[in-house]
């Protein structure tokens, strides 16, 4: 979903509501921390603050499957999260405003970033440490590496 600078200021409904989904699944095959992502839905509205200035408020809801940090099993995970996003051009005094680039809102980008930002840096599954287990690996049981100046 992409939006021209143009076609939002001529919007005559303010906030513009938008409903959408997109498939992720060629941009998660270059990220090795995502086994599979399912559709991501996005709910949400823009609004014009001031001349070249728009707030994007959504929510978005994606599954994604990722590796357990114990066993490297695959482990689903659920995201569901509201964002508040400022996009503007590059001269905005908020360094926090995303930048419209080419005339462009592509809220395509916007939200994929948003989903790389927020995958967790670890995920377990419920039942890894009765994997683990069965694996007969104790994780409270040190290991003892051959000193190399013996």
């Amino acid at each position: 979903m992409k939006w021209s600078v143009a076609q939002l200021k001529k919007l005559t409904v303010n906030p513009y509501q938008f409903s959408t989904e997109f498939d992720f699944s060629e941009e998660a095959k270059t990220i090795e921390d995502i086994l599979n992502i399912g559709i991501t839905l996005v709910e949400g509205t823009i609004t014009r603050e001031d001349d070249d200035l728009f707030k994007c408020q959504y929510h978005l809801m994606v599954k994604l499957t990722l590796t357990c940090a114990l066993t490297l099993e695959p482990v689903e995970y659920s995201m569901d999260i509201n964002q508040e996003d400022l996009i503007g051009y590059a001269n905005q005094d908020n360094d926090d405003v995303i930048e419209i680039i080419n005339n462009t809102v592509n809220l395509r980008n916007i939200i994929w970033d948003n989903i790389l930002v927020n995958i967790p840096i670890r995920v377990v599954r419920e039942d890894a440490y009765e994997i683990l287990a069965e694996r007969h690996i104790d994780l409270n049981e040190t290991i003892e590496l051959d000193d190399p100046d013996e």
